[in-house]
């Protein structure tokens, strides 16, 4: 599979969750086996949950923001690639390939041919762009009788302590009519910043973990516009339009 055709495919993903991002310091969290050093209380738990959702709203919604995400698939070798936002435009950085996105046309630029095609996104089947749209509302949230338990009208989560982060498994409730919202997922949670580290869940037949680093507020235009005259001899091609 094509690793341009395998992020179109794990893109919804993205959206379906409260918030993106990590420790803006670079520390890396890692989803550890299941050892579990105390119980974490339920309020602690739903509060930081909460607080996951108000860091994706003050960090997406700036003027723009970049961020380095490292996705691991089964059998397919691990995919570094950053993303770009601002205003209208999108980049992202995949291998030796920059893709810029401003409204219906893309420049795919290859680092090692010093290579730009210029097209339509459409023809270049090019679906990626941010993925937070809107801001999401805070969930309300319903702890569950036993204590243990507890869920925003769209999950159940139960929760566990692992290192640095609290570890939510959400299991999708039956009135949950969101066709993309995947069964089951996990998110670890930086427990100093409400920051998610980690996402994990099955898209269609693909299993993925997604991990995030690097995040940065604020994205300058420059990072999302392609300048041709940055690259000397470089290759320009423009696409002619499909009829």
């Amino acid at each position: 599979m094509k690793v341009r055709k395998l992020l179109c495919l794990l893109w919804p993903l993205l959206s379906a969750f409260p918030v993106q991002a990590n420790d803006p310091t670079g520390s890396q969290d890692v989803l550890l086996p299941p050892t579990v050093k105390r119980e974490y209380q339920s309020n602690d738990a739903m509060s930081l949950f909460t607080k996951m959702t108000e860091m994706n709203n003050e960090m997406f919604f700036a003027p723009g923001y970049s961020l380095n995400m490292s996705v691991e698939v089964p059998m397919v070798p691990t995919i570094k690639l950053s993303l770009y936002h601002r205003g209208d435009r999108d980049r992202m950085d995949v291998q030796n390939t920059s893709m810029y996105l401003h409204g219906d046309t893309v420049w795919i630029y290859d680092k090692e041919k010093n290579k730009v095609v210029i097209g339509d996104r459409k023809d270049a089947e090019i679906t990626f762009g941010s993925p937070f749209k809107e801001k999401k509302e805070v969930p309300q949230l319903t702890p569950g009788k036993d204590g243990k338990t507890f869920n925003d009208g769209k999950y159940t989560y139960t929760y566990r302590e692992e290192g640095p982060m609290i570890v939510y498994n959400g299991v999708r409730m039956k009135g949950n009519k969101d066709e993309n919202a995947p069964k089951n997922i996990v998110l670890g949670v930086n427990r100093k910043t409400g920051l998610l580290s980690m996402m994990k869940s099955k898209v269609g037949v693909v299993s993925a973990t997604i991990r995030f680093s690097g995040i940065k507020k604020d994205c300058p235009e420059s990072d999302v516009v392609f300048d041709a005259s940055l690259y000397p001899d470089i290759q320009i091609e423009t696409q002619p339009e499909k009829e």
